[in-house]
């Protein structure tokens, strides 16, 4: 899994993005941002099965 760190917006904020293998269909995207979405501090989650 690889993950990049950027700070954008206010100084306590960090977008963090995960390279994610082993999805098969878009019902796995919408598992992980579902079990991601209700993790403390975590203001919005979204898979990009595409990508």
């Amino acid at each position: 899994m690889d993950a990049q760190y950027n700070l954008e917006g206010r100084a306590d904020e960090k977008i963090e993005r995960f390279r994610i293998r082993g999805m098969h269909c878009a019902n796995c995207a919408s598992t992980i941002e579902n079990a991601v979405a209700p993790i403390p501090g975590v203001i919005d989650a979204h898979v990009n099965f595409a990508a």
